[in-house]
């Protein structure tokens, strides 16, 4: 999740370009450092929306890391 947002009640607005830096980090550490990123991310990301006590699972962050993930997925799934 990159840049933040002024938000009222002091919840960050974030918004989801993933696929920046993806490609930030494709040139940067090539394609198989990428493709590892994207698959360790997307799964600390499910872990962390999926844990009650986690603030990823609140209101205020849940549809933002659940973005995320399927930039991540539909990044995935583009590469076959």
């Amino acid at each position: 999740m990159n840049r933040q947002l002024a938000r009222p009640h002091s919840v960050p607005r974030v918004s989801t370009s993933e696929s920046s830096r993806i490609a930030f980090l494709q040139a940067r550490d090539g394609d198989a450092a990428a493709l590892a990123w994207v698959k360790q991310t997307l799964a600390i990301y499910r872990r962390s929306v999926l844990n009650p006590s986690h603030f990823a699972s609140s209101a205020g962050y849940r549809r933002l890391f659940l973005e995320s993930c399927a930039e991540f997925r539909c990044w995935l799934g583009n590469r076959r």
